[in-house]
């Protein structure tokens, strides 16, 4: 098996790719898509697991992880010809996506666009749209992002993608919390700008069009209970 990491860009933004290859694999490779503060690092036990059967390639899409700062303006289809640029430089004629969170959207319209790319498509906690009731809250979380208060930022992105109402119900869920306060107060100010930026990407480049769905094999997850995605 062969990892080998790559450098691609598109109109003028720099990004990257890792693609961990199973020589001796028969089905088409799997594609991961990461979710806020999330980069290809982070699905390292996914792909210890995957690698035995496929050939895997991780992404770091403009603005995220190592890749380039990507301003908000830039809008999903921008991400999207960005998967099929690497798709064409590493000669991938068809693969599976998987995608969590803020990497569904691209996913979902990926697959509408190039359907024939696309063999399974896998998408956990995607929204159609960013809940009315949660946009005053991530426009606050922007403003601390703005402000460079890294504690209120940490503490108010938490309370937001927890549902703390739920958290009754919820084992460990005060462990959780504190985990990911504690993690979110220790990020590079990179990578907070990324996400605060890709927040207000999903926030004003509109709902997605279920109208155009791709016709593929398809599995959409979520928590149970997810506040943003509800089952």
């Amino acid at each position: 098996m062969k990892n080998s990491d790559i450098k691609l860009s598109l109109k003028g933004f720099n990004y990257y790719c890792r693609f961990i290859e199973n020589p001796f694999s028969q089905y088409d490779p799997i594609v991961l898509l990461s979710g806020a503060f999330q980069n290809m690092d982070s699905w390292k036990n996914f792909t210890k697991v995957l690698r035995k059967d496929f050939s895997v390639v991780l992404i770091d899409l403009p603005g995220s992880g190592q890749s380039d700062f990507l301003p908000y303006h830039f809008g999903g289809d921008f991400l999207v010809e960005a998967i099929n640029n690497m798709f064409n430089q590493l000669k991938i004629k068809k693969a599976n996506i998987i995608a969590a969170s803020y990497g569904t959207p691209t996913a979902f319209n990926f697959a509408a666009k190039y359907p024939e790319k696309v063999a399974h498509l896998i998408m956990g906690g995607v929204m159609k749209e960013m809940p009315e009731e949660r946009k005053k809250d991530v426009e606050r979380i922007y403003e601390y992002e703005q402000k460079g208060d890294l504690k209120a930022f940490a503490r108010e992105t938490t309370k937001l993608l927890l549902n703390c109402d739920e958290c009754k119900n919820v084992k460990r869920s005060s462990l959780v919390k504190r985990v990911m306060e504690c993690s979110l107060a220790r990020i590079s100010k990179a990578d907070t700008r990324n996400m605060a930026e890709n927040t207000r990407r999903i926030l004003y480049h509109g709902a997605l069009d279920l109208k155009k769905a791709a016709c593929v094999p398809a599995l959409v997850y979520t928590g149970e209970y997810d506040h943003f995605t509800r089952p």
